[in-house]
């Protein structure tokens, strides 16, 4: 699809892919430049302490996200209302509704930043908000034609809760993010740009992608900053909203591919920790990617390598669109996924 697309690429396609080069640049521009106006507030009022999950040990200010969701909300709404994204009416309808979740979700992660929230509340919120934007999906958006269009969409939107989650539990060390969402928004960026994914999907893509890197030199080892629940949660619901997308366009694999790291070590957590009849739902350091700090490896050097597996499984994902077979998405998908449980088990096998 891809090589036909880009071969027909025109005068019109040539602009949409410098419309989402210019927001990923003003993406980063404007976090870089909030972040510092924003730290005084955070200091005081959003102050992560050290608890059993923690990687710092000082207390440390946490809402570095609110610039970057704001890049996000501006960037899509903004451009959608102007009438700048001509898409048909279900699929506008489907990002603002995105938006609006993601807004919700994001005060809803403000307000657990400053005050705990009891879990079931906290869980029972984001089902709604996640099931508002699946079941407001374009109709013809099927994953699983055989199963009752109802089903699968709760199916989904559950899986939409978890990687919400997951996003969240993901978030321990520095850089983590950064190194998990910026490949992925530019290929998901680059994919709308060739046609394959909508232009709503790619200023998302592109803005967040943009919005992390502008956040990056504040949350760099040691970080003087956090995202906190007021990034991540939105951050993980907007990735969702594409991947979902991507999906229903007919590219599972690729799908499956872009989140495949933090999906691997965070389900294989949950699984061990039910196995071994842990309290799951308690703080604890027992993804793979804390194994290793907790080994010694530097943080840095962490995040270098979940950011190397993640440039191979943006090539993967790519591939697989590029192929169009089932047998190649098949073995594309192993590949990745024997890469990713390659770097799980060595940060794993680490040893203090």
């Amino acid at each position: 699809m891809i090589r036909e697309v880009a071969a027909a690429m025109s005068g019109s396609d040539l602009l949409r892919l410098c419309l989402l080069v210019a927001v990923l640049a003003l993406a980063a521009l404007f976090v870089f430049l909030t972040v510092p106006r924003l730290m005084p507030f955070f200091q005081r009022y959003a102050l992560s302490r050290p608890n059993a999950r923690s990687s710092h040990r000082v207390p440390t200010p946490q809402g570095g996200g609110v610039p970057v969701v704001l890049a996000l909300l501006i960037a899509v709404t903004g451009l959608l209302i102007a009438d700048l994204l001509p898409v048909a009416r279900e699929l506008e309808q489907y990002y603002l509704l995105s938006m609006a979740s993601v807004f919700a979700i994001a005060l809803l992660g403000a307000a657990d930043d400053m005050r705990p929230m009891p879990p079931l509340g906290r869980l029972l919120l984001q089902l709604v908000l996640t099931g508002l934007i699946v079941f407001g999906a374009p109709e013809e958006w099927r994953l699983v034609p055989a199963l009752p269009v109802d089903i699968e969409r709760a199916i989904v939107t559950v899986g939409g809760v978890w990687f919400v989650n997951l996003t969240n539990f993901m978030d321990g060390i520095d850089g983590i993010v950064v190194a998990e969402f910026v490949p992925m928004g530019a290929i998901v960026a680059l994919l709308s740009a060739l046609g394959v994914l909508s232009m709503p999907a790619g200023v998302a893509g592109a803005a967040l992608a943009g919005g992390l890197l502008g956040f990056r030199p504040f949350n760099r080892h040691p970080a003087r900053l956090f995202l906190g629940d007021v990034g991540s949660l939105p951050i993980g619901l907007a990735a969702a909203t594409i991947l979902f997308e991507l999906a229903a366009r007919g590219e599972i694999a690729a799908a499956v591919l872009l989140p495949m790291y933090f999906l691997f070590d965070a389900t294989e957590t949950l699984v061990l920790g039910l196995l071994r009849r842990q309290n799951v739902t308690a703080p604890h350091r027992r993804h793979a990617y804390q194994n290793a700090v907790d080994a010694g490896i530097p943080a840095p050097s962490v995040t270098e390598r979940i950011f190397g597996l993640n440039l191979l499984l943006c090539v993967l994902a790519l591939a697989s669109i590029v192929a169009e077979t089932l047998v190649a998405d098949i073995l594309l998908v192993l590949i990745g996924l024997n890469a990713t449980i390659l770097v799980s088990r060595r940060f794993r096998a680490s040893r203090p």
